[in-house]
């Protein structure tokens, strides 16, 4: 599958600025996956490299590419799993569109593993700007308020939250 089409639309759809033109150029590779088992891998570095693009990630409308990727979270492979949580970890400060931040929140409470997340959302709550800490926020509510948490990380989760709140 060659990407130059869609390299070619997105760059359009960044020079546009149009939610629409994102939404339609995500749904046209989602699309195309719909009888494969595996994401292609260069498909899947096309999305990624979406993400650590700071013209694409502050485009409202920007969540499209983690909407298409939730929706086919369980056709990406283990290393693109990872490479996905570390991409949001890596870029949650410069996702300047808030429900991009929201996507990716809660593709990562309701995709991931529970201990995985609480331990993702843990860590950008420490150590993470603004937009991780937003991040953090509202993973945090999410898997508090699904009951995914074992007692433990609850009891944690609880003021870390607070603080949170407190402190955006």
């Amino acid at each position: 599958m060659s990407m130059v089409p869609y390299i070619q639309k997105l760059a359009a759809a960044v020079k546009s600025g149009k939610k629409s033109a994102l939404d339609d150029l995500c749904f046209e590779i989602e699309y195309e996956q719909l009888t494969k088992d595996v994401w292609p891998q260069a498909v899947f570095e096309f999305f990624v490299s979406a993400l650590h693009d700071t013209d694409i990630t502050s485009l409202t409308g920007a969540r499209a590419f983690v909407l298409s990727l939730y929706n086919d979270f369980d056709k990406l492979t283990a290393e693109q799993r990872r490479v996905l949580l570390q991409t949001f970890g890596a870029e949650a400060d410069s996702f300047g569109d808030e429900m991009l931040r929201h996507a990716a929140s809660d593709l990562v409470a309701r995709k991931y593993p529970p201990a995985l997340a609480f331990d993702f959302f843990a860590e950008l709550a420490g150590g993470g700007g603004p937009g991780g800490r937003h991040m953090a926020l509202v993973g945090l509510e999410l898997l508090l308020l699904s009951g995914k948490l074992d007692k433990r990380q609850a009891t944690f989760a609880e003021p870390l939250l607070a603080e949170l709140i407190r402190k955006p």
